[in-house]
């Protein structure tokens, strides 16, 4: 008997796509950088790697930090499924915005 199979046996955790796992975790963080601009690691993020951009419009930068880099990872993610809430119209571009 393997210690897989054990695990398993008892209730392991059973992530068959642990990549695809972690990339929706990081895209959770993604996120919330975007979503939740106030909060000291987003402030903190924002400082380091994008002085004048929200999450969506940063680079990976010069010399990033590995949490960066895997938090970034996930920016086809969070870009992937962003959708248009129109709200009053006023902050709409016909010309220039992504329909």
């Amino acid at each position: 008997m393997s210690i897989g199979k054990e695990v398993w046996k008892y209730g392991g955790m059973r992530f068959s796509h642990f990549f695809g796992f972690n990339l929706a975790i990081l895209g959770k963080q993604g996120w919330k950088l975007l979503t939740n601009q106030d909060t000291i690691v987003s402030r903190i993020y924002k400082t380091k790697y994008s002085l004048k951009t929200d999450f969506l419009g940063v680079r990976l930068g010069h010399n990033p930090s590995y949490i960066w880099r895997s938090i970034f990872a996930s920016h086809v993610i969070v870009s992937g499924g962003l959708r248009w809430q129109i709200g009053n119209g006023k902050s709409i571009v016909v010309w220039t915005n992504l329909w």
